[in-house]
C-alpha cells in the first residue's frame, strides 16, 4: 500500500474542543501511524495537501443492513443472491466514503463481505457482520406472507436468500444450533430479534 502524510488540514481531535491547526497525519498501509505538531519526514510518503478540510477519526455505524438494498425487505428476501450481492457493493462503498470506516452488519451480512472488503476486491468499511439474525417463526425476521405455510422441519427460504436479514429458529434447539452455524460461517456477534419489530 501507498504511504501518504496529510497536511495543512485542521485536525479533529474528539477529547477538545476546537480544531487543530498545524497538525500533520502520517498514514501507511491504511492505518494511522504517526500524528505530529511538526513536519513528518518520510521518504516514500505521498504528501496530500488537505488545506481547507478537516481531517478526522473514521466514523463507526453500530446498525446497519449492508443487504437491505430496498426499504421493502420481504422482497429483498426474494431477489436473486448476484443481484442483491451487486447492489450492495455501492452501499458499502457510499459507506466509506461518508466518512463511515467501521460498520456493525446487525443482520444479513455475512463473512463473504467482510471479506470481499478485507481483500480489497470492493471498496467499503471494515465489517463487523451478524450473518443472519435470529427470528421465531412469525417474528421480526420471518418474511414470509400470511398464507406461506412452511411444515415442521423444513427449511425457511428466508435462510438461504442473500437478501434475508434473518432466519427463522425456533426452540432452545434450533436456536443452539442457528448461533452455531452462523459463528461457523464467520459471524463476528449474533443478531437476536426476539420480538415481532417496530418499524
Amino acid at each position: 500500500m501507498t504511504t501518504f502524510v496529510l497536511r495543512n488540514g485542521a485536525l479533529l481531535d474528539p477529547t477538545r474542543p476546537d480544531l487543530l491547526e498545524g497538525f500533520e497525519v502520517l498514514i501507511e498501509d491504511g492505518f494511522v501511524r504517526e500524528v505530529s505538531d511538526k513536519p513528518i519526514k518520510s521518504s516514500s510518503a505521498h504528501v496530500i495537501d488537505v488545506k481547507g478540510k478537516t481531517v478526522m477519526p473514521g466514523l463507526i455505524d453500530l446498525h446497519v443492513h449492508v443487504v437491505a438494498i430496498e426499504f421493502n425487505l420481504p422482497r429483498v428476501a426474494t431477489l436473486p443472491n448476484v443481484l442483491v450481492t451487486l447492489r450492495a457493493v455501492p452501499i458499502m462503498r457510499a459507506m466509506l466514503r461518508r466518512g463511515f470506516t467501521t460498520v456493525r452488519d446487525a443482520g444479513g451480512a455475512g463473512y463473504p463481505f467482510k471479506q470481499a472488503v478485507e481483500s480489497g476486491l470492493i471498496e467499503g468499511p471494515r465489517l463487523f457482520v451478524s450473518g443472519r439474525a435470529l427470528s421465531q417463526t412469525g417474528g421480526h425476521a420471518d418474511p414470509r406472507a400470511r398464507s406461506d405455510y412452511m411444515p415442521p422441519g423444513a427449511p425457511c427460504g428466508c435462510c438461504v436468500r442473500v437478501g434475508a436479514l434473518g432466519r427463522v429458529a425456533d426452540g432452545v434447539d434450533e436456536v443452539r444450533r442457528a448461533v452455531r452455524e452462523e459463528l461457523q460461517m464467520g459471524a463476528d456477534q449474533i443478531k437476536i430479534m426476539a420480538s415481532g419489530g417496530v418499524a
